[in-house]
């Protein structure tokens, strides 16, 4: 079974930032909304991401805090992963992001919430009892 997850990048990701994500090794796939992009570079609701990337079986990768587990309940979409380092520069940010896809957490990424901090990332996914659990992650 493959470990590499496709991804589908925010609009609001830094360009910076998407070019450091594009070169992480572990990825199936990449797409980055952008002017070209079907969906276009325009402010496009956080709805409408979430649902084009769970149609496309995408993780959806965003600088957003607001895409969470509260508005995004747990298991309706493919995933959601959210880079919360926003006060570093974004070569910070992508070797934060290098470092989750190295640490061995990026397959349970599917179908949960991972937030990624320099400080206390975590990953909010599913218990079997139907409770949202709060996995801390080494990396």
């Amino acid at each position: 079974m493959s470990t590499k997850i496709p991804l589908l990048l925010d609009e609001c990701v830094p360009a910076e930032l998407s070019r450091g994500i594009e070169a992480t090794a572990g990825i199936s796939s990449f797409e980055a909304i952008t002017a070209s992009h079907p969906l276009g570079n325009r402010g496009t609701p956080d709805r409408e991401l979430v649902e084009y990337a769970t149609e496309g079986g995408k993780i959806l990768v965003t600088v957003e805090g607001r895409l969470n587990e509260k508005l995004y309940k747990i298991c309706t979409h493919s995933g959601i992963i959210v880079i919360k380092a926003t006060k570093r520069h974004e070569i910070e940010q992508a070797k934060l992001f290098a470092r989750f896809m190295r640490s061995g957490h990026r397959s349970r990424s599917v179908h949960a919430v991972t937030k990624l901090r320099l400080e206390g990332s975590e990953r909010l996914e599913l218990g079997p009892d139907g409770v949202v659990r709060k996995i801390p992650l080494d990396i």
